[in-house]
């Protein structure tokens, strides 16, 4: 089942990462770091052990936060309930199943998206109220863009979650008898 794994140390990064060297070609990681008060989706370089995380600040401008090494939940097991779904420019962004990096967030809802670039996959935040990804390209630059992947549950996971809690809400709880003297 997918889950958020948070990573302190170079030990728990190894854990479940082994096979990552440094100088490894610039692989990335699905991650998420907590940052006033929310959670922002972004990347992990995985041979530097860095993530990488794009936020809008004060005045709406792109902003990367680079989280030293640690302190940032990786996405794991993930490819069992989730898959990437493509997002073309000329649809309408359709977030019903998109998987959220902070399902408790009060406001505007943020996913996890990537796209290709080089050859690379990159991830960064795709966000509800403007439908594009915004990302950290390799050469440091932020790049806005309207046509990306986006985090989605699969369909068979959607329809035992929809079953799940249509159970939940149907459950029957046997009345108790009174007893009446």
């Amino acid at each position: 089942m997918a889950h958020f794994q948070r990573i302190n140390t170079v030990h728990e990064f190894n854990h479940y990462y082994p096979g990552v060297q440094p100088n490894d070609n610039h692989s990335y990681l699905p991650a998420r770091f907590f940052s006033n008060g929310r959670y922002l989706p972004g990347c992990v370089e995985a041979s530097l052990q860095v993530g990488l995380f794009v936020y809008k600040n004060e005045a709406q401008q792109n902003v990367v936060f680079r989280a030293g090494q640690y302190g940032f939940d990786l996405l794991l097991n993930w490819e069992d309930d989730l898959e990437w779904r493509l997002h073309l420019l000329e649809h309408e962004l359709d977030l019903a199943d998109a998987f959220p990096a902070d399902p408790l967030a009060q406001d505007e809802f943020l996913y996890f998206g990537r796209c290709k670039l080089n050859g690379v996959y990159l991830y960064g935040p795709v966000r509800s109220d403007d439908g594009h990804i915004c990302i950290l390209a390799q050469d440091s630059s932020i790049r806005v863009l309207p046509e990306f992947d986006i985090l989605v549950y699969k369909q068979s996971k959607l329809e035992e979650k929809k079953a799940h809690e249509t159970q939940a809400k149907t459950k029957v709880i046997p009345a108790q008898e009174v007893i009446t003297d």
